[in-house]
């Protein structure tokens, strides 16, 4: 038998050869080829005294780091198969691996500790619990013994006198199972060492590389990560998971540690040239990037090239967890054109695209791909049945081997010899490279007692990126409830970021589920037109506002808002519901509904029929429970909203007894902004009056309307008017360098709105006093460009920076020349940037002043920067590409004194969004005034920054504010 032929043992060569090398290398600490040999060969010498053999399964569980790599070879040594355990992993996931690889000795280390606590619970086969480093005895049930090192360290630290066969065991993969568990992948040594002699051969790993172990040891990917990098002198270069997920972290991270060698699952290299796309990064040490996991979209690899060349080696590569890692590799040695293939097959792999008869399809057709050769598993542990269907017997005589591997992945052989992949036959799917299998979602949802009918699919929603959406049926409940359910269950790749709930799945004619009708628009329902219908001069284009949401935001566009208030005397329904059917005459926004014309959204100007507004009688409710009723009746409202159904909004309206009712307006944000709710109440409730008088009837529309509005906007297209519009915009930002970028603590995940939160200070009274009088006076200026004086500021310290953009959300009502629509009800807010040379010399005078020019300066006030977003360059739109940082002044939002409406505040224009959908912006700055009191809210993602972090922001800003107002009361006192 070849030494050759088995990993480890080339790794066990290597530290006789360079003893003094370092083999892991974490942050400032290390570890020489010599110490890991020694440290593992005391492993293995324990391991072997307590019955491990060749075959014999040993658990692990620690993070990436030395004791990692110490753990996985003192293992080997031992003659035992590795069967690593991610400790982020749900716990009962984890007892379900042990159980199921019945591992009696389980490694691991104090830092996982309290996972260990949450997951060893009886009843376990396991016995020994061996840790890497020195700490304290866990608390746990049943009879598990604890090792320290002071225990295992006495053994030998000379190697074993062992030679393992290379087709035993190596390690237990376990992947995503379709059954609802998760499946162990057998592997043997000879099939591994086949495809890091083929790495080797192709890449020339050199010793002293630093390669990079970002992959979770569960992945098959970390096998060479590990392998080869110590079978060839090369240093492992560990990174912790936060770090890989913020791409400015890890960037700064890749050049201190001169990585040469780095591996990426597409969808986040993806994620990682877009974060940077607009800052000047170099990797001037990198040698390779190694793509694997998902296909991967030549865009990707275009942007890299066009900024970096070629001087880094590009490499695709595919192969499943059951062959071995890959089978299949394409290098890439110039800018791609078209998509990128993955490859021929490597050294002794043999690949056959096949139909359904196992016959071969000829060149240029689809088939499914299916592997055979040296690098094939053992099957799967303990289910025969599935390894006799996935691994099938060989029938073709020039491929050795008994079996070949059925892939399930569609794939054609191209003219030049390479094969390009086309997706799955079957519900298998591949989130950031993990492998995931629908069915094992689907089994885990159907055990929450609320959900009867569940069906999980994965679609597509950027370029080489997928997402996970689940449709129910069964008792509503909450989504973060159900995911919580989850996560006790499966690893975070694997929750559903939507979750759609339906009475009922769809099915085909023989009664099964129909995965294609959920894919398919949901049918539109008739809309309430009367005799007169809609004719094309009815047909409208989407105005300012309209344009970024359908811009900004995925479909089904879920953006709304909500207002809620009680009434306090009795509540005539009928003249109530006929001033409510008054004021939708009146307002056209109220009468839209939109509909996708040659790929473009339009809206309708409709005549429906009286909406008839329902009564709850809550008034045996308790408070709390009528809470809740309204609670879920909005999140229903928000759900049930559809672009191309009318009406796009609700009347909630609750009775709480005879002279109080409890009323919630929820509406749509492609026809309500936050102005249009005070436009509606109060043009409501004076048509209710009247009614109750049986005063005149109101004219029957508002002159100054949404569709004029509109109007005015395209006639100013047609004419020409807006041709300098686009020339100003791309005179502000003639460039990706003009994108601004405040730092992150972290990225710990996506910025959704289920990740927000928020901190508030405050002015105290004198200080606005002060704010609204003399500095007004003292800067003559308006109160926005005083509060956004120390805001510019206050990023400009934070980050170091001189050029800071900041997005404005502005009421988007006054088109100048006296063109205003403050009675008018729709969306009139606009988002735009404004981008300031912010030095810390400058004195309030100057920042200030600017800030004013940059304001007049704006185009119709700004109005039409989301009106020709379609018309600027691609780093110009939205303007989320050049900052994420907005500023939004909600003006005086004081309560009005009433003695018959209770306005509650927490729900007074309360944003509505589902909680996977994504935020507006990152950071988002509201200021307003509220009982004569200045207030800053600062509302971020949980998932980038900390809480402290916000809060030292929020107490800066106070003080260059503070600072601002002394400078302008002395200025004023100076003779």
């Amino acid at each position: 038998m070849s030494r050759l032929e088995v990993p480890y043992l080339k790794i066990v060569e290597q530290a006789q050869q360079t003893p003094d090398a370092i083999a892991v290398l974490q942050n400032s600490q290390h570890v020489t080829y010599a110490q890991l040999d020694r440290r593992s060969n005391q492993v293995a010498h324990y391991l072997r005294s307590q019955g491990v053999e060749p075959n014999s399964r040993v658990g692990i569980m620690t993070q990436r780091g030395p004791l990692m790599v110490i753990g996985i070879l003192g293992i080997l040594k031992a003659g035992g198969a590795y069967v690593p355990l991610d400790p982020d992993y749900p716990a009962e996931r984890i007892r379900y691996i042990l159980d199921h690889a019945e591992i009696q000795i389980l490694l691991s280390e104090q830092e996982v500790a309290a996972a260990l606590s949450t997951c060893l619970v009886p009843p376990l086969s396991l016995q020994q619990l061996l840790f890497l480093d020195i700490g304290t005895p866990l608390e746990l049930a049943g009879a598990i013994a604890q090792i320290f090192p002071e225990i295992w360290s006495k053994s030998a630290d000379t190697g074993p006198a062992i030679e393992p066969n290379p087709d035993d065991l190596m390690t237990v993969l376990y992947t995503s199972g379709s059954t609802g568990r998760p499946k162990g992948v057998m592997l043997s040594h000879r099939g591994y060492m086949n495809r890091l002699d083929w790495m080797q051969k192709t890449f020339q790993l050199r010793p002293g590389d630093r390669v990079a172990q970002k992959t979770s040891f569960c992945f098959d990917i970390s096998v060479w990560e590990l392998f080869w990098t110590l079978m060839e002198g090369a240093s492992i270069c560990p990174v912790a998971r936060e770090i890989v997920l913020n791409p400015w972290e890890f960037a700064r991270w890749m050049q201190t540690q001169r990585i040469q060698v780095m591996h990426f699952v597409p969808s986040l290299f993806g994620e990682f040239i877009n974060a940077l796309a607009n800052q000047s990064w170099r990797f001037p040490d990198l040698r390779w990037l190694i793509f694997s996991g998902e296909a991967l979209p030549a865009d990707f690899i275009r942007q890299w090239i066009d900024r970096h060349g070629l001087k880094t080696g590009l490499a695709n590569l595919y192969g499943p967890t059951e062959a071995s890692i890959d089978v299949t590799a394409h290098l890439i040695e110039s800018r791609p054109e078209r998509s990128i293939p993955i490859g021929k097959a490597i050294d002794n792999v043999y690949i056959r695209i096949l139909d359904a008869q196992m016959q071969p399809v000829p060149p240029g057709e689809l088939g499914e791909l299916w592997i055979g050769g040296v690098q094939l598993a053992k099957g799967y542990l303990k289910d025969p049945e599935r390894t006799a269907s996935t691994f099938q017997p060989n029938p073709f005589a020039d491929i050795p081997g008994e079996t070949l591997y059925r892939s399930g992945d569609l794939a054609k052989e191209l003219p030049d010899g390479n094969f390009e992949y086309h997706g799955r036959i079957d519900h298998q799917v591949k989130i950031r490279g993990f492998r995931v299998e629908l069915g094992e979602i689907e089994n885990a949802l159907i055990l929450h007692p609320a959900v009867q009918e569940a069906a999980v699919l994965a679609m597509d929603y950027e370029a080489g990126q997928k997402r996970l959406v689940a449709w129910l049926a069964g008792q509503t409940i909450a989504a973060r409830e159900l995911k919580q359910f989850l996560a006790e269950k499966l690893p975070h790749y694997m929750i559903p970021q939507r979750i759609e709930w339906l009475p009922g799945l769809p099915k085909n004619h023989n009664g099964k589920l129909d995965r294609k009708a959920l894919l398919a628009p949901q049918p539109v329902a008739p809309q309430p037109v009367i005799a007169d219908a809609p004719s094309a001069a009815t047909s409208f284009p989407l105005a300012p506002a309209q344009r970024w949401i359908v811009t900004y935001f995925d479909p089904p566009y879920q953006w709304a808002g909500c207002s809620r208030f009680r009434y306090q005397k009795a509540l005539d329904m009928g003249r109530f519901s006929l001033a409510f059917n008054q004021v939708i005459a009146r307002h056209s926004a109220l009468r839209m509904v939109f509909e996708m014309q040659d790929g473009q959204w339009r809206q309708q100007l409709l005549q429906p029929p009286p909406l008839e507004i329902a009564l709850c009688d809550g008034s045996c409710f308790a408070p709390e429970d009528r809470d809740r009723y309204v609670e879920f009746k909005i999140q229903q409202t928000l759900q049930q909203l559809r672009l191309d159904r009318w009406p796009l909004f609700a009347l909630v309206v609750v009775k709480v007894h005879e002279t109080c009712y409890d009323i919630t307006l929820v509406a749509h944000h492609m026809i309500a902004d936050l102005l249009a709710g005070s436009v509606l109440f109060r043009d409501l409730w004076q048509t209710y009056d009247r009614l109750l008088s049986e005063g005149p009837a109101p004219d029957g529309t508002v002159s100054a309307n949404y569709l004029s509005y509109i109007q005015r906007l395209q006639t100013a297209e047609q004419q020409g008017e807006l041709n300098s519009h686009i020339d100003y915009w791309q005179a502000q930002f003639p460039s990706e360098a003009s994108a601004f970028q405040p730092p992150f603590d972290y990225v710990k995940g996506a910025n959704i709105e289920a990740s927000t939160a928020s901190e508030q200070i405050q002015l105290t009274p004198a200080e606005t006093n002060r704010l609204l009088q003399d500095a007004k006076q003292r800067y003559r200026c308006n109160v926005y460009w005083l509060l956004l004086a120390p805001l510019y500021q206050l990023l400009a310290d934070w980050s170091k920076k001189e050029w800071i953009v900041v997005s404005h959300r502005s009421h988007g009502r006054d088109l100048g020349q006296g063109q205003v629509f403050w009675q008018s009800f729709g969306n009139f807010a606009v988002n735009f940037p404004v981008g300031l040379q912010v030095s810390s010399g400058d004195h309030w005078q100057t920042l200030v002043a600017q800030i004013g020019q940059q304001f007049a300066a704006l185009p119709m006030n700004g109005v039409t920067y989301d009106w020709i977003g379609e018309l600027l360059p691609d780093h110009l739109y939205p303007d989320e590409k050049l900052t994420p940082v907005r500023a939004n002044y909600l003006g005086n939002r004081s309560l009005p004194g009433s003695e018959v409406f209770e306005f509650i505040q927490a729900d007074r224009d309360r944003r509505l969004a589902l909680p996977e959908q994504k935020r507006t912006t990152l950071l988002e700055f509201f200021f307003s005034i509220s009982e004569g009191v200045m207030e800053l809210e600062i509302e971020y993602s949980r998932n980038f920054y900390r809480a402290d972090t916000i809060q030292q922001l929020a107490r800066q800003y106070v003080d260059q504010m503070q600072n601002l107002l002394l400078k302008s009361i002395k200025s004023a006192s100076s003779p």
